[in-house]
């Protein structure tokens, strides 16, 4: 009688905590959905959500239109493009390169591009933090035509710097559009096709593409619901924002990043330290491909996130490493709807202090 005792404690045991722990998850899940939902409904969002704490999604959702006239709604398995959050996947690359031995962050832009202004004094560190004192490209070369890679470094390397390497941050696309051309002359490869081998699959990333080289059909871009006015060739986009990618596959490669699947633990740490402030009176720095905020901040958790901007488009993915929550949000509309803010709100409830 005592051993029958005994095993049904047992039972109790290990069944209750799980049926607890199940409920908990399941009301912190309808918390989540009912925010999102009531918030998104407010703003007219026109996109998708992903919310997810480990391997557990929390909530996903798709809203309003894919392609407005077509009557085509937004769905999990919406194509979007992310735009800047590209720059993480070139900041992976040039890690993934450091720690193969074929480059050092610390190596001078000289060592592989001669001719540029001062390129002596500006290091593969420089570049990926936005502090190399290099000219916005954009400001540079038409947005509106296509360019090849050589004839943008061409152009750049004519450019004087606006200031002295590593004396503060601005943010510069051709930092990473710089580094996209070392990754294509370390590797002899594409820049698509080095990262479609070396992140992209290692991470399961089966719904990932290029705006150059689209696979899958990818949502129409609005600007207020309306055709957006601005135009950027996609050639310009290059390493610093061509990826095309589901938020189910950002989850995906937000996993990889977490359980070390694309960079050693010491070069994963490497690419989430915070290195340069973005002004004085802020907590937050720019990483390699990443912006961090440290503790103290209003949630006490290290944020580590980067938005996304294209004409029509506009992304936020912020994560929180230390409990592996993700929140994942790809809008096919220019709105007034602050991504960041937003995403942060969202994080505010999935951890309950809202």
């Amino acid at each position: 009688m005592k051993k029958v005792n005994w095993i049904i404690w047992m039972i109790i045991l290990l069944i209750v905590p799980g049926w607890y722990l199940k409920g908990y998850l399941n009301k912190k899940t309808e918390t989540i959905a009912s925010f999102v939902n009531s918030e998104a409904g407010k703003s007219n969002f026109n996109g998708t959500i992903l919310v997810a704490r480990g391997t557990k999604i929390l909530y996903q959702k798709g809203f309003g239109y894919a392609d407005k006239e077509k009557g085509i709604k937004n769905t999990i398995d919406t194509v979007f493009p992310i735009a800047s959050e590209t720059k993480s996947f070139t900041a992976i690359s040039i890690l993934q390169l450091e720690q193969e031995g074929k480059l050092s962050v610390t190596e001078s832009l000289s060592d592989f591009i001669p001719g540029f202004s001062e390129g002596d004094k500006i290091t593969l560190h420089h570049l990926l933090t936005h502090s190399s004192g290099i000219k916005e490209m954009l400001n540079v070369v038409d947005n509106s035509k296509k360019a090849t890679t050589q004839a943008v470094i061409d152009a750049l390397k004519k450019q004087k710097l606006d200031f002295q390497p590593g004396s503060k941050y601005h943010y510069s696309n051709s930092n990473y559009f710089i580094l996209g051309y070392i990754i294509e002359k370390v590797t002899g490869m594409p820049y698509h096709e080095y990262v479609r081998e070396h992140i992209l699959k290692p991470a399961g990333m089966t719904h990932t593409s290029f705006l150059t080289e689209p696979t899958e059909t990818i949502a129409a871009g609005y600007k207020n619901m309306g055709k957006p006015s601005e135009y950027i060739d996609n050639s310009l986009n290059f390493a610093l924002g061509d990826i095309v990618s589901t938020v189910g596959d950002m989850y995906k490669y937000n996993l990889a990043i977490q359980e070390n699947k694309l960079l050693l633990k010491k070069q994963t740490d490497k690419m989430q330290t915070g290195y340069i402030p973005l002004s004085q009176d802020t907590s937050t720095k720019y990483a390699y491909g990443w912006y961090v905020t440290e503790k103290p901040n209003l949630l006490q958790k290290k944020m580590v996130e980067h938005p996304g901007s294209l004409p029509g488009y506009t992304a936020q993915f912020l994560r929180f490493p230390e409990d592996n929550l993700s929140i994942i949000i790809m809008e096919n509309n220019e709105s007034n709807l602050n991504l960041n803010q937003f995403s942060k709100q969202i994080a505010q409830v999935s951890y309950g202090s809202f």
